[in-house]
C-alpha cells in the first residue's frame, strides 16, 4: 500500500528553474566624485524581474568590491555602428 502511495507523488514533467525573485536590476547608474565620497545616482525600479510592479521597496542595498578581477574593471567594448569605419586608412 505505501509503494502505490509513493509512487503517485510529485508533478510529471520536466524540472523548471525557480521563478525569478526581486526588482529588475537598476540600468541608468551614474557615478561622481565630491571629495573622498562617490556619489551614485539611479533610479529606483519600479517592476519585478516577472514584469509585476514593485509596491514594497523598503531600501536598496550597494556593495563594493575592493580587489576586483581585472576582467571587471577592463574597459568594455564601444558598441559598433552601421556606418563605413573612419579610423582606416583607405586602401
Amino acid at each position: 500500500m505505501a509503494c502505490l502511495a509513493v509512487g503517485a507523488c510529485g508533478k510529471k514533467g520536466d524540472p523548471q528553474p525557480p521563478m525569478p525573485r526581486g526588482p529588475r536590476a537598476v540600468s541608468d547608474l551614474a557615478t561622481e566624485q565630491e571629495a573622498v565620497d562617490a556619489v551614485l545616482t539611479f533610479t529606483y525600479p519600479d517592476r519585478l524581474l516577472t514584469g509585476q510592479p514593485l509596491t514594497d521597496l523598503e531600501s536598496v542595498e550597494i556593495y563594493r568590491v575592493v580587489n576586483p578581477a581585472p576582467a571587471l574593471t577592463a574597459a568594455r567594448p564601444a558598441a559598433s555602428s552601421a556606418g563605413p569605419r573612419t579610423d582606416e586608412a583607405p586602401a
